[in-house]
């Protein structure tokens, strides 16, 4: 017998494992008097007990969802959800907006080969471009985001997001020694698919986060040489990539939150001739509106 809530001297939630009975089975113990609270995959008379025990008239606004299977390691948390009137426990499907706004670098090495005229000849000999230099410079970002819940903790992210990304940086040319000022604008659409955790068993407003994720990147970037008439060059169409983050969310309920964070993206075009990435690390803040 396990014991998985001291609810007060004389009664206590407990465990019979299904080696000891022929189903993992929850009993109510009071003053020596054993009540059946259902098993692990008839969890209702838990359930009803456990909502007898919420008192939070005027906190407690939500139609709690329960789990269809009830895991021995679930009572204590749920327990103290009902007691402590956490809401965050019984999360719902939320909508909602984010804006980011942060540095990144894109890094361009197309293998292109042309060729230049000899001044003095004027023979054309033929050159090998180099990758492009850029350095950090402003980008930003902003759209709509789903959060589903998996568990009490685990959700998933799915955000649409419109990018742009500017640079300007600087192009060598072998075999021409030439240094080329070159500028760099990448208009996309983002599909950052997120899986986020959130600790909320704790009874606080406001909890840290960490989120992990794939990033699909469909994108118009295009660098060009703006000094100089030569037609503008495209980079890869979709390029894919993760993107990893921290933050701090304050839940003004369980339905209604405002996040900040901090978010590292990285796509990668993975393509041998035309290689190109970008990197980019964003400040990002988010409001959720609606739940479904």
């Amino acid at each position: 017998m396990e014991i998985l809530q001291q609810i007060d001297h004389d009664t206590m939630i407990v465990f019979l494992s299904h080696e000891v009975v022929e189903e993992d089975t929850y009993y109510l113990l009071d003053e020596g008097v054993l009540k059946d609270l259902g098993t692990g995959r008839s969890p209702k008379p838990m359930w009803d007990y456990l909502s007898s025990l919420n008192d939070c008239t005027y906190d407690w606004n939500i139609t709690v969802r329960y789990p269809k299977r009830l895991a021995s390691g679930m009572v204590r948390r749920y327990y103290n959800a009902f007691i402590h009137c956490n809401e965050k426990m019984f999360p719902r499907a939320l909508l909602g907006v984010k804006a980011g706004v942060g540095l990144g670098r894109p890094m361009i090495d197309d293998g292109r080969v042309g060729s230049i005229v000899d001044g003095a000849t004027g023979d054309l000999l033929p050159i090998t471009y180099t990758a492009l230099d850029y350095q950090y410079n402003i980008s930003f970002s902003v759209g709509v985001f789903a959060r589903i819940p998996i568990d009490e903790v685990v959700s998933f992210q799915p955000e649409l997001l419109y990018f742009r990304q500017v640079a300007a940086g600087a192009e060598q040319v072998t075999n021409a020694f030439l240094v080329r000022d070159v500028a760099f604008i990448n208009n996309s659409i983002r599909l950052p698919l997120m899986f986020r955790f959130t600790n909320n068993y704790a009874r606080k407003n406001l909890m840290p986060y960490a989120e992990l994720g794939l990033l699909l990147d469909f994108n118009q970037g295009q660098y060009w040489f703006p000094y100089i008439d030569i037609a503008r060059r495209s980079v890869q169409l979709f390029t894919p990539g993760v993107a990893v983050g921290v933050g701090a969310e304050y839940y003004i309920n369980s339905r209604n939150a405002a996040s900040l964070g901090v978010r590292m993206n990285y796509v990668n075009s993975f393509n041998r001739l035309r290689k190109y990435n970008l990197l980019t690390f964003e400040l990002v803040a988010g409001f959720s509106i609606f739940d479904f």
